[in-house]
C-alpha cells in the first residue's frame, strides 16, 4: 500500500537547511501536530517504516481501523517474499513477473490499474552541448525515436504473448508528445499528423537517411543520463536497438538521485539526453505537461521557442473547450516536426495484487476495517 496525504498540519514548525548553493533541501520537525485526517503520525524511521495511528476525534468518526504500517522495503525479492508470507498487503509486480505472482498467490486479489492518460513517457535534451551538437537539427531529433522499435518493447514489457495465452488482453496506448485525451490527441499509425505522422514509427534505413541528411554521415555519439537503479530494464531494451544501428553511439551515464533531480529534472543545464521518464509526474492536464516542458522558462525546456510559446498560451486561454482542442492538435502537429523532446516508451497498465483483507475499500479511509481473518491482525 503506498503512502497518502494525510491532511494539513498546523502549529510550530523548525526547517534545518541541508546542503547549499542553488538547491538546497531542508529537514523539517513538526511540533504541536494538530491533524485534520483520521490518522496521525506515529513514527518515522528513513529506509525503514512509515507508522500512523488512529485520530479518535476525527470529525467524520473514529476509524475502524487502530493502526497502520507502510514499511519501506526497495529490494523486489525482499518485497515479494514479505508478500507471498503474508507480511504485507499488497504487492506490485513488473508485468513481466505478474502471472508468476498469479500462479503463487492464486487467493490474492489481482488489480489491472487504470492507464494514466497525461503520462506521457520522453526523453530531455540538454543544452550544455546542444549548440555544437548533431542533436541541434530536428531531423537527428527524429532519427532517435525512429531507430527505436517501441511497439517490439511495449510487447515485451507488458508481456503481451503471455497475457493473451491466459485469456487476458493487455491494456496500452501509444505514445507522442500529447495526453492521450480522445478529445484532442492525434494518432500517427492513422496519418492524424500529416506528413510528420511518420516522424513517429520505427523505421531503421529512414532514420539514418535523417543523420546523414543532417551532415553526420558518420553517426554520432550521445551521452545518456539515466537515475541510478531506475529504469534499468527500459533502458537496456532501448539502448539495445541503438547498438543495432551503425549510426547512433550511446554513452549511458548513472546519476545518484540528487544529481539526476538536480541536473536533469529541475533544469536542463546538462549534456546529451536523458533515459526515458515516466512522464510528468502529478500533471492532471495537458497544460501542465506545456508548462514543464515546453514554455520558454520551464524547468525542463531546452528550446526557446515564440511559437511554442504561442501555443502554450492560447490553449490556456481558450474558454471554450472545443477551441481549445483544435489548438492542442495544432501544435501537436508543430511539435511532430520538431521534436523538441523525445517520446519514449508507449504506456502499458500495471498490475497490483492485494490479499483481501481490507474492506469497505470504496469508501473514506476512516470507514475502511480488516477482516477477523487476517493473519497478525493485531500485531
Amino acid at each position: 500500500m503506498s503512502l497518502k496525504a494525510y491532511g494539513v498540519l498546523k502549529g510550530r514548525a523548525i526547517a534545518r537547511r541541508l546542503g547549499s548553493g542553488s538547491s538546497p533541501h531542508y529537514q523539517i520537525h513538526i511540533v504541536d501536530e494538530i491533524g485534520t485526517n483520521y490518522r496521525i503520525v506515529d513514527k518515522v524511521q528513513p529506509s525503514i517504516t512509515r507508522d500512523f495511528r488512529r485520530f479518535d476525534g476525527y470529525w467524520g468518526g473514529k476509524p475502524f481501523i487502530e493502526r497502520w504500517q507502510y514499511p519501506i522495503i526497495t529490494e523486489a525479492a525482499n518485497a515479494y517474499s514479505q508478500f507471498l508470507a503474508q507480511n504485507i498487503i499488497s504487492y506490485s509486480p513488473s508485468a513481466r513477473d505478474a502471472l508468476v505472482t498469479r500462479k503463487d498467490a492464486p487467493n490474492a486479489i489481482m488489480v489491472g490499474n487504470p492507464i494514466d492518460v497525461v503520462a506521457t513517457p520522453y526523453s530531455v535534451f540538454g543544452k550544455v552541448d546542444l549548440a555544437t551538437s548533431p542533436w541541434r537539427d530536428p531531423r537527428v531529433r527524429i532519427a532517435l525515436r525512429r531507430a527505436v522499435d517501441y511497439d517490439a518493447i511495449n510487447d515485451f514489457l507488458s508481456n503481451k504473448e503471455a497475457f493473451s495465452a491466459a485469456g487476458i488482453e493487455v491494456d496500452w496506448q501509444y505514445n507522442t508528445h500529447a495526453a492521450r485525451d480522445p478529445a484532442f490527441w492525434l494518432d500517427p499509425r492513422l496519418g492524424e499528423l500529416g506528413d510528420a505522422s511518420k516522424n513517429y514509427l520505427f523505421d531503421v534505413t529512414e532514420a539514418k537517411n535523417l543523420v546523414s541528411a543532417a551532415g553526420n554521415p558518420s553517426g554520432f555519439d550521445i551521452q545518456m543520463n539515466v537515475l541510478a537503479g531506475s529504469n534499468q530494464d527500459i533502458i537496456d531494451l532501448i539502448n539495445g536497438f541503438y547498438k543495432k544501428t551503425d549510426f547512433i553511439r550511446v554513452n549511458v551515464v548513472a546519476l545518484q538521485r540528487q544529481e539526476f533531480y538536480d541536473n536533469t529534472i529541475y533544469s536542463p543545464n546538462f549534456k546529451g539526453m536523458t533515459g526515458t521518464s515516466s512522464g510528468a509526474g502529478g500533471a492532471t492536464d495537458q497544460d501542465y505537461v506545456l508548462a514543464q516542458i515546453y514554455k520558454t522558462g520551464g524547468p525542463q525546456a531546452t528550446f526557446s521557442d515564440p511559437k511554442m510559446d504561442e501555443f502554450v498560451l492560447a490553449q490556456r486561454r481558450a474558454v471554450d473547450f472545443g477551441k481549445r482542442a483544435e489548438i492542442l492538435k495544432d501544435w501537436q502537429r508543430y511539435a511532430a516536426t520538431v521534436f523538441y523532446h523525445l517520446p519514449t516508451r508507449h504506456v502499458s497498465g500495471t498490475w497490483s495484487f492485494e490479499w483481501p483483507w481490507l474492506h469497505n475499500t470504496n469508501e473514506p479511509g476512516h470507514l475502511q476495517w480488516l477482516d477477523a481473518n487476517m493473519p497478525r491482525r493485531n500485531g
